[in-house]
Order: structure tokens, then sequence, then C-alpha cells
């Protein structure tokens, strides 16, 4: 039987009215699975992607990784860029603008999102996957 390639865990994000996809995949046939269940767009496995989704009748935000990747390791900076870029999509969704002077919301979003996305990991036993890149 061959492994499933994808995995993918929903979350209610709190304070805010948004639910978050987190979805890891390691080939095209688990990124279609992904991009059925959410109606998004993945085109190609690269480090990462954030997209607005569906799932249902409901928005979502999708967060996509390859943890398989070896050209393109996934890494724990890759992983905080995309967190990133996860909580700009959830506060855009929610009207709110990133603000210099008050960055509490972002600040207290993107620890949330971190933190899921290594309870993703542990649970799904991918911690593993992660790389540690040393700069030269």
């Amino acid at each position: 039987m061959k492994q499933k390639n994808y995995s993918f865990d929903d979350f209610d994000v709190p304070l805010y009215s948004v639910k978050l996809a987190i979805c890891f995949a390691s080939d095209r046939d688990g990124i279609d699975k992904i991009n059925d269940r959410y109606d998004v767009d993945i085109s190609h496995i690269a480090w990462g992607s954030v997209q607005r989704g569906r799932l249902g009748d409901k928005s979502i935000v999708v967060l996509f990784m390859d943890l398989w990747d070896n050209e393109y390791p996934a890494t724990y900076g890759v992983i905080a860029h995309e967190c990133f870029h996860v909580t700009h999509e959830i506060l855009d969704r929610i009207g709110h603008d990133a603000d210099h002077s008050n960055s509490e919301p972002q600040a207290y979003l993107l620890g949330w999102v971190v933190n899921k996305v290594y309870e993703v990991l542990a649970k799904r036993k991918y911690l593993n996957k992660i790389k540690v890149i040393k700069e030269k």
C-alpha cells in the first residue's frame, strides 16, 4: 500500500473569526488533494505557500509546506517566514492593518500560528523533517 503523502489540519484562530489549515505534501498527488479540499491553487512544490481558500461555505487561510524537498529544505527560518505571511493574511482578512506602533496583535498571532505549526509537526511525527542550515 502506498504511504499517504499529505496531511491537513484545520483550526479556528482565537480572537478572530478565521480558520487556518496547516498542510504538508510530498508530491503532486498530495498537493492535488489539498487543492481540492480547500479550493486553492498550489501550483508547484516549493518551500511554502499561503493562500485564501474555502472549506465548504467558510473561508480559510491555507498554509502549505513541502517537508520532503531536499533542494529547498524546510528550515526553522522557512517556517517562521511562512507563518509571518499567515499573520498578514489573517489580519488582512479581518480588516486590520499591521501597525508598527502597536505590533502586539500581530506578535500574538504569530506566536499562536508558530505554536500550531509545531503542534502539527509533532502530532504527524514530521519534526525530523526540519533541517538546520548553518549560515556561511
